[in-house]
């Protein structure tokens, strides 16, 4: 199944003069659109298409791995059987201490497959599998670029689940969902961002920053973020 548009966003900071090496030059007579904008770090990949296409379905991919051809299908049919739901390739199941708090983000339940076809709060989508976004899905807030830039920046994951759970959004492992069968693009993983978000501990960092920027928060029935997490 063919996208309507694909669009590579690059960050002006790193391409000033716009000057790309010629494979886009191939790229681009394939259909592929190339847009520069401020460089806002793996976050470039959803935010400027949600403001530019708000009534689009939008569906993410990480630029490190190289994916099999089946996927835009996979999830457009998860999208059929769940309209209102953000479905994702590959997720984690968020798991809780006894006292009620987030345990460390390495100690999830990682690529959690139990969950296939059903939709929770406390699914966590991870972009390296391929990510579908339906219109509306989001809180408006996730444009909140000062907050972004101070809460998690480093992890564009993060502060996309917060800005869903905000939506009263949940996520679903996509039904059609199987072994990803990419493979990492050579020499992509030497400045890749999971080194420090995961080994470092900077994801647990940027989940307990949003979640104290947010304290205050609650839905229309009086829920905090991580009662809705909780509830599943």
């Amino acid at each position: 199944m063919k996208p309507d548009k694909i669009i590579i966003w690059l960050g002006r900071e790193q391409f000033p003069d716009e000057k790309l090496p010629a494979i886009f030059d191939r790229l681009r007579a394939c259909g592929v659109e190339v847009k520069f904008c401020e460089d806002i770090k793996a976050h470039k990949k959803y935010f400027y298409s949600l403001k530019e296409y708000p009534e689009d379905i939008i569906i993410t991919f990480d630029d490190d791995i190289i994916y099999d051809n089946f996927i835009i299908e996979a999830l457009y049919k998860s999208y059929l059987e769940h309209p209102e739901c953000v479905c994702a390739m590959r997720v984690h199941k968020i798991t809780f201490t006894p006292e009620g708090d987030i345990i460390p983000y390495s100690d999830w339940e990682t690529d959690y497959r139990s969950s296939e076809g059903q939709a929770s709060f406390n699914l966590f989508a991870t972009g390296v599998g391929g990510v579908l976004y339906p219109p509306h899905c989001l809180k408006n807030e996730v444009f909140n670029l000062e907050a972004l830039k101070k809460l998690s920046f480093m992890n564009d994951d993060v502060w996309l689940k917060f800005m869903e759970i905000m939506n009263r959004t949940r996520v679903v492992r996509a039904s059609a969902a199987r072994s990803i069968n990419g493979y990492e693009v050579p020499d992509s993983q030497e400045l890749a961002l999971w080194k420090s978000n995961v080994k470092a501990g900077g994801n647990d960092m940027q989940i307990k920053a949003v979640l104290e920027a947010y304290a205050s928060w609650r839905d229309q029935e009086g829920r905090t973020l991580l009662e809705i997490i909780r509830e599943g």
